[in-house]
């Protein structure tokens, strides 16, 4: 499960020409669109839907999957209780309201024990895992509102007697009508398993799950990078042959319209690398050679810039009109951005809390959207939000934002 303190899982991933086995079991190609009952529809080749709507579409640009955003602010967890940043108020509280509410029990609407630290926002409404905790200790999917005042359990995405603990939900997004996980066997097995993509119609009311696209190998491990237009792209890693020491790492972008599967070859090796978003047919990620950007139709690769590489501390988002850059662990650098030609635009001063190695990280840039960049400070206490029009001019400042941890014993009752 994982929690606000985490360790950054950068995962790389490529491609080349192999085969899978589709859930009807028939053989077929990764290039060809996922089986749709009992059709295969061949790729069309046609163009991205660009588009962005922000309260259907998924929210790849934030660094962390504890928050997302919504029209009237941030959502964040920390520890086991969610927070909201009110961009009106420009203030951090409690997502809970109650009056007279201690925030030390599953009373208050703010207390989410035993959820996992992923939150997507969707058409007004927040959406979780957590577990429901009854006999049989099912991981649920659920609904929460934008006040903290309802909370409804969707759909079972997974139960802990079928799986045992060795069950995880790595991956979480909403888009565009669907909730889309994967379920996860956890731990180095050096056998054949295989990984899947689940999707649940949030608007038919029946939150039935339905396996979308599955993949078989040694290791295998399946995560969402996230959701633009019509695509979803994800990443998967595997053992060639088992051998530990050969991990191979792909790319794949789904068309969630005509199910088609696109293998996307950042690299000829299957070397790491780092996603860092996807603007229109073209995926902006970083690995040995620099920055660079590859164009999903052609399969166009070209090298941005030099400077900023996938290393195993630093970190990158794009927020539909620029990259940001930071490297995680040195907190008196600048959080450098960079256009989609390559220039550097502004560096970006960032006051946090360091951590030596024997401490926990407790200081994050969370990036942002198109609006804001966002920080957290927890040795502080305080939340950071950083006004982006006020990129490349030199009165742009933090504004810092105290908050308060609830203390003593919390009980699940």
């Amino acid at each position: 499960m994982k929690r606000l303190v985490v360790c950054v899982v950068i995962v790389a991933i490529l491609t080349s020409c192999r085969r899978y086995e589709s859930k009807t079991g028939r053989e077929r190609d990764v290039n060809m669109t996922q089986v749709d009952g009992e059709k295969t529809i061949k790729n069309d080749g046609k163009s991205n839907d660009n588009s962005y709507v922000f309260e259907t579409d998924d929210q790849p640009f934030y660094f962390m999957s504890n928050m997302t955003g919504a029209s009237n602010g941030y959502y964040i967890m920390i520890g086991s209780y969610l927070y909201l940043y009110d961009k009106a108020a420009q203030e951090i509280t409690l997502l809970c309201g109650k009056p007279d509410c201690d925030h030390k029990n599953s009373e208050c609407n703010a207390f989410f024990r035993f959820f996992e630290q992923q939150i997507c926002h969707y058409n007004g409404a927040l959406y979780m895992i957590g577990s429901d905790w009854g006999d049989e200790e099912n991981w649920c999917l659920y609904k929460v509102s934008l006040d903290g005042g309802t909370r409804e359990k969707l759909a079972v995405l997974y139960k802990v007697d079928e799986l045992g603990q060795k069950g995880y939900v790595p991956s979480l997004i909403v888009h565009r009508g669907y909730a889309y996980y994967t379920v996860t066997i956890m731990g180095q097995t050096q056998s054949k398993r295989s990984q899947s993509i689940y999707r649940i119609n949030l608007s038919d009311g029946d939150y039935e799950s339905e396996e979308i696209y599955s993949m078989e190998g040694y290791d295998m491990f399946i995560y969402l990078k996230g959701a633009y237009g019509n695509k979803l792209l994800f990443h998967n890693t595997d053992l060639e042959d088992g051998d530990i020491e050969k991990l191979r790492n792909y790319l794949f972008a789904y068309d969630i319209e005509s199910r088609g599967v696109t293998e996307c070859k950042l690299n000829e090796n299957h070397e790491r690398f780092r996603l860092i978003g996807m603007d229109g047919d073209t995926i902006l990620y970083g690995d040995e050679d620099g920055v660079s950007s590859y164009h999903l139709l052609s399969g166009e690769r070209k090298v941005i810039s030099t400077e900023f590489y996938a290393d195993d501390v630093k970190l990158a988002s794009y927020d539909n009109v620029n990259l940001y850059f930071y490297e995680a662990g040195d907190y008196t650098k600048p959080i450098t951005v960079m256009n989609k030609e390559g220039e550097v635009v502004d560096q970006i001063g960032v006051e946090l809390t360091g951590s030596s190695s024997a401490d926990p990280i407790h200081a994050y840039v969370l990036f942002g959207d198109e609006s804001n960049l966002l920080a957290m400070d927890m040795k502080t206490q305080e939340f950071l939000v950083y006004d982006k029009s006020q990129l490349g001019k030199s009165e742009g400042e933090w504004k810092r934002t105290p908050y308060e941890i609830v203390e003593g014993d919390v009980s699940p009752e």
